[in-house]
């Protein structure tokens, strides 16, 4: 990053309530990218595309960042798990994302909230 400051990537327009919109058929909902939550920063980041994002221009710079970053497959850190392994993870603390399912079998994917 050298001497480029945060202000660069547009840390403060992705702290925005409505950094980022997203449209599902006729549902909208607005979301900052990071929100600060007590002593923790939460993150919410939409990526692909099966809905429609809109990005507030305050937040472009940084949004466009992110995405660029997510892009490198230098930054994946890509695995397979075998039968019958589990993969727990805090969505408000992992950028996750996951390819699509050719294989032989079934696939099963489960929420959980606690």
């Amino acid at each position: 990053i050298g001497s480029l400051t945060l202000a660069h990537f547009g840390v403060a327009g992705l702290m925005r309530p409505d950094a980022f919109s997203i449209r599902r058929d006729d549902r909208v909902a607005s979301k900052p990218v990071f929100k600060r939550e007590g002593d923790r920063i939460l993150v919410t980041f939409r990526y692909g595309g099966d809905v429609d994002i809109q990005v507030h221009p305050e937040a472009q710079a940084g949004y466009q960042a992110i995405v660029e970053f997510l892009e490198n497959p230098g930054n994946f850190c890509e695995f397979l798990l075998a039968r019958q392994e589990l993969l727990v993870l805090d969505n408000t603390r992992v950028l996750h994302a996951r390819k699509s399912f050719s294989g032989n079998g079934k696939r099963w994917l489960q929420g959980c909230y606690a």
